[in-house]
C-alpha cells in the first residue's frame, strides 16, 4: 500500500508486512508496526542536503524499545538514523558522512516511551554542529564532517535492510528538510501540527464558486448570486441573505468526521435580528452520520449524529455571540477524550467521548444553511487541535488578557489583548491613585503599579473563564516574603473557597505557588527575595482529571506537579488579591500581567522573560 508524501515532491513510500494506518495517532492517522516484518520503504528518491533536519512522532508499544534503529533509517552515504536502543529508553541520533561513516550526535531518553514524543536530529553543515531533538527542545553537539547533497533511500519502522530490526510501535508525521531548521522553527513544528485538509478563505471576492485553498480540490458547487461578497474578518467573506440559500461542498473524506479525530472552525458575524441557525451542516441528525455546527439564540451548538437514532450534542455555556461582532468558533473531537467547543479561543463547553463509530454520511456540506450571517475562514482538520493550536487559529497564540499597566494615571488598566477585559483599580478606597502608579525607572517594562498589601487591587471581572489549559505570568517585585499568601493574579469566589487559577507568593514564606479548585497544586523550589524583580509563570496543561502544573522563575522551569484536581467554574478575576475575596492582598510592584488560554511551552516562557530586557546577553 502507498504511503503518501505530502511535501509535493512525490517521495511516496510502500508499506510491507502488516504495517497499516490507525486512528491512534498524534495527528489524524499514524502508521502501526507490529515488530515482525512491518515497515515502509522509500526508494532512492529522497533529496537530502549537506544540512538536514529529520523529525518524527513515535509511540512505543513496549515500555523498552524492542529493536535497534527502526524509527527512521538510511544506512548509506549522507544518510542518518533515529536509533532506539534495544532494551532501553534511549534514542541515539546518528549522521553519516559522504563516505558512509557514522557519527553520533547524542542520546535522548524520555521517562515514558509509551506516550507520544517527537524525536529528531539536525546537522548544520555551515556551523559544523549536530543537534539532537526531543519534544521541540534542541541541544547542540560540535561535529565537523564532510557531506554532500545526495539522493538517498529511507526505511521507516525498520533499521535499514536489517532482517531482524523491525519496530513495535506507532509512527506519525515524519518530516525531512534538506536544511537546518532554527530552534524556533523546531518548536513550531513540535507545537503546530499539520495544516487543514480543507480551507475556505473567501478571498475570491466575486463569482459563484468557493475554492479549497489547500489544493485538495474540495471546491464548492456554483451558488446563488443572492449570496453576496462582503468585507470579512480577514479580507473578504460571504453574507447569506436568505433562509434557503447556502454554499454546497460535494462530499469527500476531508470534510467527513470518519472514524478518527476531527476539528472544524470558522469566523461568523451576526446580530440578534439576524436569523441564526446552521453555519456548517452535513446531515447530522439522529438517524444520519454527520454533523451540524450552528449558532442558536446566541449560543454555539455542535450536533453529531452517529446513525444510532441518537446524537451527541454540546452547547456553549454562555450566549451573547449575536452582538454584531466577529467571533471565532471551533469544534475539536478526540474520540478517546472530549468533544470541545471553543468560542474566541476559550473553552465554551465540553463532554466526554468514547464512541468510535465511523461518521461517514455522504451528504454534501452546506455552509450557511438556514442562517443570515457573515461567514469567513472555514477550516477542517483530521485531528483534534490542542488548546495551543486553537489559540493560534484564534489570535496567533496571543494572550486573552494582557495588562501592561503603562497608563500612569487614572483608575483603569487597559487590556492590550484586544478582548476588552479592562481592569478597575481600587486603591485604599480612594480615587487618588498618584502614589500607586510608578514611573518607568522604577518598573520592569514601561510603567507599573505598587500595591500596599492592605486593600489595593485591580478587579478584572467575570468575562475571563479559563477552566482548561492556561498560563498566567507577571513581573513582580515583592515588598515582603514573609509567610501569608499574596496573590499576583487569580480568581476566587467571595469566600476564597474555590478557584479557576491563582498565581501567588508566600503561601510558603518566600515561595511561588499555583492554586485551583481550592487546592495548592504546586510550590516553587526556589525562594524569592524582597525588593527584587522576578518574572514568574504558572502553566496548567492537560484535561479533566489529568493536569500538569509547571512553575517558572525568570524563564527557567523550577518545579512540576501533577494532579487530578479540576479547576472550579467560578470566574471573578483580580490582580493583587484573591478574586472576589477580600484577602490575599499583594504588597509590592506588579508589571505586565498576561493570561493565556493554553499552556505556554518552555521556549515560549523563556522568550516572554527575555522580552522584559532592553538588552540581553547570554
Amino acid at each position: 500500500d502507498r504511503v503518501n508524501d505530502y511535501s509535493g515532491n512525490g517521495n511516496n513510500g510502500t508499506s510491507y508486512g502488516d504495517a497499516h494506518a490507525t486512528t491512534t495517532a498524534q495527528y489524524g492517522n499514524a502508521g502501526e508496526f507490529d515488530g515482525t516484518g512491518d515497515y515502509v520503504d522509500i526508494p532512492d528518491s529522497v533529496a537530502i542536503g549537506r544540512s538536514l533536519t529529520i523529525l518524527a512522532w513515535v509511540k512505543s508499544i513496549p515500555a523498552l524499545w524492542n529493536a535497534n534503529g527502526w524509527i527512521a533509517s538510511s544506512r548509506v552515504a549522507n544518510g542518518f538514523i533515529i536509533h532506539p536502543s534495544t532494551g532501553t529508553k534511549n534514542v541515539e541520533m546518528f549522521i553519516l558522512n559522504s563516505a558512509g561513516a557514522y557519527s553520533s550526535i547524542g542520546i535522548v531518553a524520555p521517562d515514558d516511551i509509551t506516550i507520544w514524543h517527537q524525536y529528531g536530529l539536525m546537522y548544520n553543515f555551515d556551523l559544523k554542529k549536530g543537534y539532537k531533538i526531543l519534544d521541540g527542545v534542541v541541544k547542540e553537539f560540535a561535529l565537523n564532517i564532510t557531506r554532500i547533497d545526495d539522493i538517498i533511500p529511507l526505511q521507516i519502522g525498520r533499521d535499514y535492510n536489517f532482517a531482524d530490526r523491525f519496530g513495535q510501535g506507532l509512527i506519525d508525521d515524519v518530516k525531512i528538510y534538506n536544511t537546518a531548521r532554527t530552534p524556533d522553527q523546531i518548536m513550531q513544528d513540535y507545537l503546530q501540527g499539520p495544516g487543514p485538509v480543507a480551507y475556505y478563505d473567501f478571498e475570491e471576492g466575486r463569482g459563484a464558486n468557493l475554492y479549497d485553498k489547500t489544493g485538495r480540490g474540495n471546491n464548492s458547487n456554483a451558488f446563488d448570486s443572492s449570496i453576496t461578497w462582503e468585507a470579512g474578518k480577514y479580507g473578504k467573506s460571504v453574507k447569506i441573505n436568505s433562509d434557503y440559500l447556502d454554499i454546497n461542498i460535494p462530499d469527500s473524506d476531508d470534510i467527513k468526521i470518519g472514524s478518527g479525530n476531527f476539528s472544524a472552525s470558522f469566523w461568523v458575524k451576526l446580530k440578534k435580528s439576524d436569523r441564526s441557525f446552521d453555519i456548517l451542516y452535513k446531515d447530522g441528525y439522529a438517524n444520519n452520520k454527520g454533523y451540524i455546527l450552528r449558532l442558536e439564540n446566541g449560543r454555539f451548538v455542535a450536533i453529531i449524529g452517529d446513525g444510532s437514532g441518537t446524537y451527541w450534542l454540546v452547547m456553549s455555556s454562555s450566549s451573547g455571540y449575536d452582538d454584531g461582532k466577529w467571533h471565532h468558533y471551533m469544534l475539536t473531537l478526540d474520540r478517546d477524550g472530549s468533544q470541545i467547543l471553543y468560542a474566541d479561543g476559550k473553552v465554551a463547553n465540553s463532554q466526554s467521548v468514547t464512541n468510535h463509530v465511523d461518521i461517514n454520511g455522504s451528504s454534501v456540506l452546506s455552509i450557511g444553511n438556514l442562517t443570515r450571517a457573515y461567514i469567513d475562514e472555514v477550516k477542517f482538520f483530521k485531528y483534534a487541535l490542542t488548546p495551543w493550536q486553537v489559540a493560534q487559529e484564534y489570535n496567533g497564540g496571543g494572550p486573552v488578557g494582557w495588562w501592561k499597566m503603562d497608563e500612569g494615571q487614572g483608575q483603569t488598566i487597559y487590556d492590550w489583548s484586544g478582548n476588552s477585559n479592562h481592569g478597575t483599580l481600587s486603591l485604599n478606597g480612594s480615587p487618588a491613585t498618584s502614589t500607586a502608579w510608578q514611573v518607568q525607572t522604577g518598573c520592569k517594562v514601561g510603567k507599573c503599579l505598587s500595591f500596599d498589601g492592605t486593600d489595593d487591587y485591580a478587579s478584572i471581572g467575570s468575562s475571563l473563564s479559563i477552566t482548561g489549559e492556561a498560563t498566567v505570568s507577571a513581573w513582580i517585585k515583592p515588598g515582603t516574603v514573609a509567610a501569608g499568601a499574596k496573590v499576583i493574579a487569580g480568581d476566587s469566589n467571595s469566600g476564597n473557597t474555590t478557584q479557576q487559577l491563582s498565581l501567588q507568593i508566600n503561601n510558603t514564606a518566600g515561595k511561588v505557588s499555583g492554586k485551583w479548585g481550592n487546592s495548592t497544586i504546586i510550590t516553587s523550589n526556589k525562594g524569592l527575595l524582597a525588593d527584587t524583580w522576578y518574572y514568574v509563570t504558572l502553566t496548567r496543561g492537560g484535561s479533566t482529571g489529568v493536569w500538569t502544573a509547571k512553575l517558572y522563575i525568570n524563564g527557567v522551569l523550577d518545579n512540576t506537579a501533577t494532579t487530578a484536581t479540576n479547576p472550579s467554574s467560578v470566574s471573578s478575576w483580580s490582580i493583587a488579591r484573591n478574586g472576589a475575596a477580600s484577602s490575599g492582598y499583594f504588597q509590592g510592584k506588579i508589571d505586565d500581567v498576561k493570561i493565556y488560554n493554553y499552556a505556554r511551552s518552555p521556549q515560549q516562557v523563556k522568550e516572554d522573560y527575555n522580552a522584559g530586557f532592553g538588552t540581553y546577553f547570554k
